[in-house]
This record gives C-alpha cells, sequence and structure tokens, in this order.
C-alpha cells in the first residue's frame, strides 16, 4: 500500500496556474509548490467551513498517527501483567496525542 505524505502539513490561500483561488495543503510550512498534497475550493461565500476543511485535511497525518499509538502491541502485554501504572501513564500519554491531533483538526491552538 502507498504511503501518504509525511506530515506534518499545513495550509495556505493561494491560487491555482488558471487564477482559481484555493486553500493549499502542503507538507511542513513550506508553500513550494513540491510540497503540495493538495487543494480545497476557496470563495468568498463559505470562508469558515473551507478552513475548517482545509484545518481537518492538514491534520489528517497527525490524526492517524494519535490512531496508530492507540493501538501498540505492548498495550495489551501490559493488561496481561495487570500493570496498572503503566497502563495510567500510556493513556495520558495517548490522550495528550489524541487531544493536540483534534486541536489541530479544529483549528485551536
Amino acid at each position: 500500500m502507498p504511503q501518504h505524505t509525511p506530515g506534518p502539513w499545513s495550509f495556505t490561500e493561494g491560487t491555482t496556474l488558471d487564477g482559481v483561488a484555493v486553500w493549499w495543503i502542503h507538507q511542513g510550512d513550506c508553500s513550494d509548490p513540491e510540497y503540495r498534497v493538495c487543494k480545497v475550493p476557496r470563495t468568498r461565500i463559505r470562508k469558515e467551513l473551507e478552513i475548517a476543511n482545509a484545518q481537518l485535511i492538514a491534520a489528517a497525518p497527525d490524526l492517524l498517527a494519535a490512531l496508530e499509538d492507540c493501538i501498540t502491541d505492548d498495550n495489551a502485554g501490559c493488561i496481561v501483567r495487570n500493570d496498572v501504572a503503566y497502563m495510567i501513564r500510556r493513556f495520558k500519554a495517548i490522550n495528550e496525542i489524541a487531544r493536540a491531533a483534534i486541536n489541530k483538526a479544529k483549528g485551536i491552538k
């Protein structure tokens, strides 16, 4: 299965070569066209919705990483060993990663 463009992703306002207004989703903070991942159409009518969509798309690698972090093999081992302290630390760490990804998707700093 092909891999996605590595994160983090961000977005900026811009235009296509033919002058269409878009939100560019790109890798990192780089606006170089080589690092563009995709574009979201931009209009003046639905700006808040378009920004929310761009934020959600840009947060995709962070959301994926948070989900992948939730399903590591060692979690099952700590349950079998009944390692409550480890489970609590792991839960707090996963919670922080997930919260950061959700906040990025919602545009919350």
